[in-house]
């Protein structure tokens, strides 16, 4: 375990030979990780590979200095999502198929005119239209 210094690098020193994996955690970033191969007839040879590409057998080794980037930012809250009442209306079928029988309903008696109306029910505008105005006596 190492800590990163104030540039953002960190050293191992004394590694016996031997095969590791080198893990990167952060609380902001995610991290790839890295096999590290320490050669035990080739003092101080060391290989290193993406853990992934090892683990599919893709032989690819990487430079030094080790240079590693983080692979996505760490997410750990959700923004909260407003309320749109009109795409909550479109998007809807329920809603809008609501919304056009209404208009339809109401939009009926106009549009077929007082002739028809008076036709239909027998009986003259006044009596089938809701009326709101005040009588006085």
């Amino acid at each position: 375990t190492r800590l990163v210094n104030g540039e953002g690098k960190f050293l191992f020193d004394n590694i016996p030979p031997g095969a590791y994996l080198l893990e990167v955690t952060s609380s902001h970033y995610k991290f790839e990780q890295f096999r590290i191969d320490v050669s035990k007839k080739q003092k101080g040879k060391v290989r290193a590979k993406s853990f992934f590409n090892a683990l599919r057998q893709q032989n690819v080794p990487l430079s030094y200095p080790l240079v590693i980037t983080p692979v996505a930012q760490l997410v750990y809250f959700e923004e909260e999502k407003r309320l749109d009442l009109l795409a909550f209306i479109l998007q809807n079928k329920m809603m809008l198929g609501m919304a056009g029988f209404s208009l339809l309903m109401f939009g009926m008696q106009k549009l077929m005119g007082p002739e028809y109306m008076k036709e239909l029910y027998g009986v003259e505008e006044e009596e089938y239209l809701p009326s709101f105005k005040l009588k006085q006596n």
